[in-house]
C-alpha cells in the first residue's frame, strides 16, 4: 500500500508509478492475468520494472515513449504489441524473454536498444517499421528462428542481412 499522501509515488491497478514522471517502477510481478493492457498515461517502463512477468499477452500503449533497459528481464511473455509513442527500447529491454513467440513495434520508435530481444529462444517474428533508424549490437542474438519483418531497404532489413536473419517483406507476410 502507497500512502494517498505519498507525494512521489502511486498505485494505479496495482501497479507502482511515479507521481511526477509518469514511470512505471514496479508491476505486480505475481499477477498472471492472460494479457496485460498497461494504463494509458505512463510515459516510460523502468528498469526491471516488469522483471519476471508471467502473463501472456502484453499491450504498450502509445503514451510510453521509453523502455528503459532491462525492463521487461527474464519474463515469460509470449506476445508483445508496442504502442506507437516508444522512441527508444533500452539495452537488453526484453533480455531471455523465455516464451517469447511475436513482437509488433509500431511505426514510430527508432532505437532498438544493444541486446533488446537477446536470448529468447522461441522468437519466431518481429515486425520493424522504417521509423527504426538504429538496432544496437546482438538486439536479437542468440535467437535462432526469428524473422524480421520489414521493408527490404529498411535498417531493419539491412542488420538482418548483415547478422545472418531471415527477411520477410510486410506485404508477403500479410499474405499468410
Amino acid at each position: 500500500m502507497i500512502d494517498k499522501n505519498n507525494k512521489d509515488y502511486e498505485l494505479v491497478d496495482g501497479i507502482l508509478i511515479t507521481k511526477k514522471t509518469k514511470e512505471l517502477v514496479l508491476y505486480p510481478s505475481g499477477n498472471r492475468e492472460e494479457t496485460i493492457s498497461l494504463p494509458d498515461g505512463i510515459k516510460s517502463i523502468g528498469k526491471y520494472a516488469m522483471m519476471e512477468t508471467k502473463s501472456t499477452n502484453l499491450i504498450i500503449p502509445d503514451s510510453v515513449t521509453t523502455i528503459e533497459s532491462s525492463a521487461f528481464f527474464s519474463n515469460d511473455i509470449e506476445r508483445i504489441t508496442i504502442g506507437s509513442g516508444i522512441k527508444k527500447m533500452g539495452d537488453d529491454a526484453f533480455r531471455f524473454g523465455r516464451k517469447l513467440k511475436e513482437v509488433i513495434i509500431s511505426e514510430g520508435t527508432t532505437v532498438i536498444g544493444r541486446g533488446a530481444f537477446y536470448d529468447c529462444p522461441n522468437l519466431e517474428y518481429i515486425i520493424i517499421p522504417n521509423s527504426v533508424k538504429k538496432i544496437g549490437k546482438d538486439a536479437f542474438g542468440n535467437n535462432y528462428k526469428v524473422k524480421i519483418i520489414a521493408e527490404a531497404k529498411s535498417k531493419a532489413a539491412q542488420y538482418a542481412i548483415k547478422n545472418g536473419l531471415e527477411v520477410i517483406d510486410p506485404e508477403e507476410w500479410s499474405k499468410r
